[in-house]
């Protein structure tokens, strides 16, 4: 565990391009890294377009404090998120109330 790829799939009839973002977050809401890659939607592909390695910060965060949210907005108007936990929900640690 430790690196992710990110891949796109364009069913649409026509070529697109868009931008792909991504945050990595602890739960206590920092920001511990973040990128954008700007990307070309192929017609009815399919295409790995970035490989992340998050090695370090699993190492010094652990597994339970952090998750990355990724989104990709088109030029013709697509929009899709996701979230990746490094694992199981039920173990994430978060923070308690006061």
């Amino acid at each position: 565990i430790g690196e992710v790829d990110l891949f796109t799939v364009s069913d649409l009839d026509q070529k697109t391009s868009g931008t792909i973002n991504w945050v990595l977050y602890h739960l206590n809401g920092k920001v511990l890294d973040s990128g954008t890659k700007k990307v070309t939607l192929a017609p009815d592909s399919s295409r790995k377009q970035l490989s992340l390695d998050f090695k370090g910060a699993l190492k010094k965060s652990g597994a339970r404090q952090i998750y990355l949210r990724i989104n990709l907005e088109t030029s013709s108007g697509h929009h899709s998120e996701a979230t990746v936990f490094f694992t199981a929900p039920r173990f994430l640690d978060f923070p308690q109330s006061p």
